[in-house]
């Protein structure tokens, strides 16, 4: 099985590649890390050379002993101590003040004698001296220089057959002792710098050729990426140049040659790092500055180190920059033209390569041959050609993709051309001042033209659209502010003179100091037609013509938000009487019909004196303004009339009407509208109250005003608790008197809470009556009691009685029949457990519809109550005729039972005809033991009331029990 770290299946292809060229570059630095620790471990023997007349060349720097001295020992100071010479490891910091000294013997064992030239290969030495030495100690030849060749520092010598001479070297240097050495025949060397000179020369010609041939084309081509690689090889050739001792003297004279080849290589990798900045545009910014701050680092060690330690921090600094480029080219490539970055990437590969292998030389101190520096001039040469090669590839897949753009661009314009000439909208183009320019065909037809030509001939101005001038100068300020408009509509004018309606979308648009507008224009005449229409229809009634109640209460707030004390107004509501008799006669037909000729007699009637709005069903409204208050109740009493004089005659039919009014005079701006209407609806209320065709004036002291709006008031607190279910249910436990039953009764009584406020049902449940609302009420609690029942199996298997009330209306609510129905087949509630309470009231008016109400859940194994009896006819007969399972007296009779024997009287009276009639008996407000202790000599069989059991919420039941 192969492991997945050489699977180069299993991975992409762009891994694959840049995991193999990595472990590559591993392997070969560590095989460049070995050799050097082998050879700066090994010690030199003084071993001499051997040479004969076949002699050609010989790397001597391991034959070689070195040993460090002061600068200003002399050479025969320096002989002197020969035998105490130790070998030190190469490339270790020469010592400050110091040089290093090199010696090594030459032994000649040819039969002629043979000229030959040592070279030393330091790059970065200071002074270089060289001597040679007989066997006598004699001087035979010594050099000292700065200067150095093309291979290194030279000095030649004639060698003697059988001849034995020292060769003694010294270095100055601030970095590592770093000394390559070789011995050449003289002739030999002579061929070697002369093909080294040659492939220096020819390196240079590429290299220029490449720098001109890019610089001239980025002033034709404007590439900013062009000018920064021409840059580049730029320095980095005067960078190679200046390490094979080629430096101009003026520049030699300002600068050491070391920082100076520091600075060329900074300034190489920063220009390069603008390159890749431009080629690599997917390069994250971040990046770019890593690659300059990595870049700026080969030469910042300068100023803080020595130079051993810069040289190596140097080193590391531009291997990593190298690292860098040949990553972000593999990663960070254009993934619609990937050659280019690939190429890219070769260049920098290829760099790095040559790089290490000039690493290896100086750990290894391998001198300099012609085959070395044109390996390592060939490889730059390449390493920039292949870049360049990577920019003008790269260049073409841009022009490439930009000639495709253009030529959709163009394709886009012809289809822009078909549009504008097919377009449904009529298209424009004009200057500023209203000269047309361009129009499509469906401008041409919008405006009555038979084509174009005939158009920008005939009109002479944009102005001619429109139906006002005006409406263009109002535009015109728009585009000049916000430099385009959307869907104005305006009223614009045809060539035959017609007018319509139109939606203008433009757009302002600059070219040099000329200024057009572009514009759209579709007919909307219809649809304005219907707008007009809809805006009607939404500020007035549909069936009157009047204003509706929206559009009424708006007039309100406006007159509220401008109130002025010295322009009085005055609101009548107005309220038809008998309009029910109609619609339930002759039909909804006929009522529409009605109000229709109401409305338009009010308006009649009001004139110019006031508004009319219809505020729902047979309810007006009108609203007087400019008329004092003795005005207005005289316009009030002519409604008043007219409506009672008005006769309506339908199918043969003769129907007289009557109006309550309520008049309200508006003297504060502090009410909404709302309330304005409410008012005057309270004083309507009074006017009918009192006998109907009245007007009723409202005053905020009127007794009976104020009772209407106190039931206004539950009202809303009633549907709102309806709505929002803020009704909260409560319990009163009551116990048995004559004897031991088992299980709990239990009533179900109603609350509102209000905002935590909880309200007793005293409080609403009178007015929910009157305004048929209670119905609603017991639907609420029976559907709510049920589901808490089912809810709560524990007390529902213990409780033996749960009595609910119910009201009037109830009963005669076929709905809500049904609703039991369901609720009690929905939570599972056994039927047996529920005992509905009826008044008896409400038993004696309704009494049809209470019998077939008990009849029906009856039979289901309900139980019935009769509630607060006494309080109402007190008919026994009426007891008689209902099947009611108990009775429930009225506590007006047990409150005062210990006080009036009377009442002792009733209450035995009620209890022997219940249990006559196989009835149980309930008194209601027992709140003291006395009275609790007659219940029971009397025989009444539960009593009920806050001795017993105050009410409490109905969850508080499941916690008792």
């Amino acid at each position: 099985m192969i492991h997945p770290r050489y699977n180069y299946e299993a991975l992409s292809k762009k891994d694959a590649v840049m995991r193999m060229v990595l472990r590559r570059l591993v392997h070969f630095c560590c095989l460049i890390c070995l050799t050097s620790i082998w050879h700066m471990t090994a010690y030199a023997e003084n071993s001499p050379v051997i040479i004969d007349d076949g002699f050609f060349n010989k790397t001597i720097t391991n034959n070689a002993i070195r040993v460090y001295a002061s600068k200003t020992l002399p050479l025969s100071s320096v002989q002197e101590h020969i035998d105490q010479w130790l070998p030190i490891v190469p490339l270790s910091p020469i010592p400050q003040n110091g040089k290093v000294w090199a010696k090594t013997t030459v032994l000649h064992k040819g039969v002629n004698s043979i000229q030959l030239t040592a070279v030393a290969s330091n790059t970065f030495a200071t002074k270089l001296e060289g001597f040679v030495v007989d066997e006598r100690g004699s001087i035979k030849k010594a050099y000292s220089q700065n200067k150095r060749g093309s291979l290194g520092h030279q000095f030649s010598f004639t060698l003697m057959p059988g001849e034995r001479v020292d060769i003694y070297i010294a270095i100055e240097d601030e970095g590592p002792s770093f000394l390559p050495l070789s011995l050449w025949q003289a002739d030999a060397l002579s061929k070697i710098t002369a093909q080294t000179s040659l492939y220096k020369m020819l390196f240079s010609g590429a290299m220029g050729c490449l720098i001109l041939y890019f610089f001239l084309t980025y002033f034709v081509q404007r590439n900013v990426c062009r000018y920064w690689f021409a840059l580049t090889v730029f320095m980095l050739l005067f960078f190679v140049l200046q390490k094979q001792g080629l430096t101009l003297p003026v520049i030699g004279n300002l600068l050491t040659q070391t920082t100076l080849v520091y600075l060329l290589a900074a300034l190489a990798l920063l220009a390069a790092s603008k390159v890749t900045h431009y080629h690599l545009f997917r390069l994250p910014k971040r990046l770019d500055w890593m690659n300059y701050a990595v870049a700026a680092m080969v030469v910042l060690p300068l100023l803080f180190t020595s130079s051993y330690v810069a040289l190596i921090l140097s080193t590391l600094f531009a291997g990593l920059w190298l690292a860098l480029q040949i990553a972000y080219s593999f990663i960070y490539n254009d993934r619609r033209l990937v050659l280019p970055s690939i190429l890219y990437g070769i260049a920098w590969l290829t760099g790095l390569i040559t790089y290490l292998l000039h690493i290896g030389y100086f750990l290894t101190e391998t001198p300099h041959t012609s085959l070395t520096v044109g390996i390592s001039l060939m490889a730059i040469l390449s390493a920039a050609i292949i870049a360049g090669i990577a920019i003008e590839t790269s260049e073409r897949g841009i022009r490439i993709r930009e000639f495709s753009h253009q030529e959709k661009r163009i394709e886009n314009l012809r289809q822009f051309y078909d549009l504008f000439r097919n377009s449904a909208e009529g298209l424009y183009t004009s200057t500023k001042d209203g000269q047309l320019l361009s129009v499509n065909p469906a401008m041409c037809q919008l405006f009555g033209y038979t084509n174009e030509d005939t158009m920008l001939k005939q009109v002479k101005t944009t102005e001619d659209f429109y139906a006002h001038p005006e409406d263009r100068v109002l535009l015109l300020e728009e585009l000049n502010k916000h430099q385009s408009l959307l869907g104005r509509e305006i009223k614009g004018k045809k060539r035959d003179g017609s007018e319509f309606w139109f939606s203008l979308s433009c757009q302002r648009h600059i070219e040099g100091k000329k200024e057009y507008l572009y514009g759209s224009i579709f007919d909307i005449t219809e649809r304005k037609q219907s707008s007009l229409s809809l805006e009607y229809l939404a500020t007035h009634d549909s069936l009157t013509g009047v204003l509706n109640r929206r559009e009424f209460e708006r007039i309100l707030t406006t007159l509220l938000d401008n109130y002025n004390p010295s322009i009085p107004a005055c609101l009548l509501y107005i309220d038809l009487d008998r309009f029910k008799l109609v619609n339930d006669s002759c039909g909804h037909r006929a009522g529409d019909e009605l109000i229709k000729k109401i409305a338009t007699l009010i308006h009649e009637t009001v004139g110019a004196k006031g508004k009319v709005a219809r505020l729902g069903g047979d309810e007006f409204a009108v609203i007087t303004s400019d008329v004092d208050e003795d005005d207005a109740y005289v316009c009030a009493n002519k409604l008043l009339n007219a409506i009672q004089d008005y006769r309506f005659l339908y199918e043969n039919k003769i129907f007289s009407l009557g109006a309550s009014i309520g008049f309200l005079r508006i003297d504060t701006p502090d009410y909404l509208p709302e309330h304005l209407v409410s008012m005057a609806d309270a004083a309507c209320y009074i006017a009918k109250e009192k006998g109907r065709n009245q007007i009723h004036k409202y005053s905020p002291d009127d007794k009976s005003v104020k009772r209407y709006e106190s039931e206004i008031k539950w009202i809303n607190k009633i549907n709102d608790a309806l709505e929002h279910d803020n009704f909260v249910l409560y319990y009163q436990q009551y116990q048995a008197l004559q004897a031991k039953k088992d299980g709990i009764y239990i009533e179900v009584l109603i609350r509102i809470n209000d905002e935590g406020n909880i309200i007793a049902p005293a409080l609403f449940l009178n007015t929910a009556e009157r305004y048929s609302l209670a119905n609603k009420i017991d639907r609420w609690v029976i559907e709510n009691t049920l589901a808490w029942l089912g809810n709560n199996p524990d007390v529902l298997a213990i409780l033996t009685q749960c009595n609910i009330n119910l009201s009037g209306q109830s009963l005669a609510d076929k709905d809500l029949k049904l609703a039991i129905l369901n609720a009690f087949e929905q939570h599972g509630v056994p039927y047996n457990k529920v005992c509905f309470e009826i008044t008896e009231t409400t038993a004696v008016v309704r009494l049809e519809e209470t019998l077939d109400f008990i009849k029906t859940f009856k039979g289901l194994g309900c139980k019935f109550a009769l509630d607060d009896f006494g309080s109402g006819f007190s008919s026994y007969a009426y007891l008689k005729n209902l099947p009611v399972d108990c009775v429930k007296i009225d506590g007006s009779f047990i409150r005062e039972l210990l006080l009036y024997p009377v009442n002792q009287a009733m209450v035995s009276s009620i209890n022997d005809i219940a249990k006559a009639m196989n009835m149980e008996t309930v008194a209601e407000f027992v709140e003291d033991e006395a009275t609790l202790i007659q219940l029971g000599k009397i025989g009444i069989d539960f009593a009920q009331g806050y001795l017993v059991s105050t009410p409490q919420p109905l969850d508080m039941l499941a916690n008792n029990n």
